[in-house]
């Protein structure tokens, strides 16, 4: 837009009544503040981000299998306690989040019409 214009007083009061509507929508002001470009790499962290337990059976699986191969190796008494350890751990970890897909997969869904039926509108007539 033009700087040099000048606005009429309508087209000033105008503007300035959308720019108060707009300040004032806050789920708009959220959308623009958090409107980022997105990386591949910046939606990957953003998904551990909201899930830290997924983050942290995502490591404690890679302990324990770094303390499977350490203690399979040296046939060392100690490791092999810390793998069991871990891997207990890790095993309780995941059990929350392997639950909660669980329930999720096995939620009773709505019955699907077949392809051949119309869905009928409110006032009687057919859909296309």
């Amino acid at each position: 837009m033009r700087e040099d214009c000048a606005l009429s007083v309508e087209e000033v009061r105008a503007l300035n009544g959308i720019e108060s509507l707009l300040r004032s929508d806050r789920e708009l002001a959220r959308r623009m503040r958090t409107m980022r470009p997105h990386t591949r790499r910046r939606d990957v962290a953003a998904r551990f981000a909201r899930r830290p337990r997924a983050l942290l059976v995502t490591f404690l699986g890679g302990c324990s299998l770094v303390l499977l191969l350490a203690a399979a190796m040296t046939k060392d008494g100690p490791l092999l306690w810390a793998f069991a350890v871990a891997w207990g751990t890790t095993l309780l970890c995941a059990t929350w989040p392997a639950t909660a897909w669980w329930r999720r997969w096995m939620r009773p869904r709505a019955p699907r019409r077949p392809r051949g039926m119309r869905r009928r509108t409110r006032r009687g007539m057919r859909r296309a």
